[in-house]
């Protein structure tokens, strides 16, 4: 089986994280010869360029480098990359599949319908997504969820930590200081609300970001607020969180909360796009109405007084995260692969997600609160005009 991996982004963000973490898994897991198409320039083909079997092509635009060593299937990983794998099967008739990861609606228009009828199956990693997917009957949908990794610590760190913040109940946050999208003034104003009530809590921001210096300043007369800008060593903070806070006005999963269960911290986050799928509402944690900072600060307040329910919730969430484990994403692409390849192959059907072919066909469990229902903004992607030159390569 010849896989050729897509991913054309110049920066190094969820989606590149996901392809890296992907192809390192199946090399180390399989024979498998894989190949990857990416920036000359970018963070992935330095992170990559060692790897066992895989061979990597260098391009700076979907028109370029199509000359390739025949493969048997193309993913893409992100949305310029789809551009790239639309004309490589006009000229190759290599089929494609296509992990999406934006919770918005799809433009029903020309453009959007000729990239995604081309793609054999689209991934969708979670269940706000494969909804929209489906509701466009442009090809197959699936539903597969991204995985995380455990992030190191520092037992040095995590003593000179603790020793900076004793006496504090730490409610932390790691995410883009970017509030249209993480919604950190949601948090504020909710800290602002309990800082009198909680005298020793300490909301710490962790991230950088271009709203970074508009919330420090709106935040400087809060005693009870820290911003420690972008951190590498996010397990060192995680060790000492004792509730993390995540309120996001549009988030298509949240893999940042599966690092915060995996250091076993209570979560209160946001009912909206993907984060539903991660957290089922007083179970493995608290959710909230998207942009409301009165029941932000009402769940804050509940795990404050109650250290009972922090350790059920943590524990409880804590369980959950052998199904967005690496190895179960693994085992759920290698399913997808062989059965489109190879459609007579049985597939291992524990960690397998089934495809649908409606919207009914993988709601989620009954427990699990749903998802809010998207806004109006829609996607629109880069039109497949005919290029000026096709046999170019950089």
């Amino acid at each position: 089986m010849r896989v050729l991996h897509v991913n054309l982004s110049t920066h190094f963000g969820e989606a590149e994280l996901q392809t890296e973490h992907l192809i390192r898994a199946l090399a180390a897991a399989t024979p498998m010869v894989q190949h990857l198409v990416c920036h000359k320039e970018s963070v992935l083909n330095q992170r990559l360029r060692n790897t066992e079997r895989l061979m990597i092509h260098h391009t700076s635009h979907r028109w370029f480098n199509h000359n390739l060593p025949t493969v048997d299937l193309v993913h893409v990983h992100e949305p310029h990359g789809l551009g790239w794998a639309w004309w490589h099967k006009r000229r190759t008739g290599t089929d494609y599949v296509v992990t999406w990861r934006n919770a918005a609606r799809l433009q029903d228009n020309k453009k959007n319908r000729e990239y995604f009828e081309s793609a054999s199956t689209a991934i969708a990693i979670s269940r706000v997504i494969q909804r929209h997917l489906l509701e466009t009957s442009w090809c197959g949908v699936r539903r597969i969820p991204d995985s995380f990794i455990h992030l190191p610590n520092s037992a040095m760190n995590v003593t000179r930590l603790r020793g900076e913040f004793e006496g504090k109940f730490i409610i932390g946050h790691i995410g883009e200081a970017n509030e249209k999208v993480k919604g950190q003034r949601v948090l504020l104003e909710a800290a602002r609300e309990l800082r009198r009530e909680m005298p020793d809590a300490l909301f710490l921001f962790i991230g950088d970001g271009p709203d970074l210096e508009k919330l420090k300043e709106e935040s400087a007369d809060m005693e009870n607020v820290q911003w420690a800008g972008e951190q590498k060593n996010l397990g060192d903070y995680l060790s000492v969180m004792n509730v993390f806070a995540y309120p996001a006005r549009s988030e298509p999963f949240g893999t940042i909360l599966l690092n915060a269960m995996d250091y076993q911290v209570p979560i209160v986050a946001s009912q909206v796009d993907g984060i539903p799928d991660l957290i089922q509402n007083n179970r493995t944690g608290l959710l909230f109405p998207k942009a409301q900072p009165g029941p932000l600060a009402d769940a804050l307040r509940q795990l404050y007084r109650d250290t009972g329910l922090r350790n059920q919730l943590a524990r409880e969430a804590h369980g959950q995260l052998k199904h967005f484990s690496l190895k179960a994403m693994v085992i759920n692409h290698i399913n997808l692969y062989r059965q489109w390849l190879m459609p007579d192959t049985p597939v291992e059907t524990e960690t397998a997600e089934t495809e649908a072919s409606s919207p009914e066909a993988d709601k989620a469990p009954s427990e699990v609160a749903s998802p809010e229902v998207a806004t109006s903004e829609e996607v629109e992607l880069d039109t497949p005009d005919t290029p000026q030159s096709n046999n170019g390569s950089t």
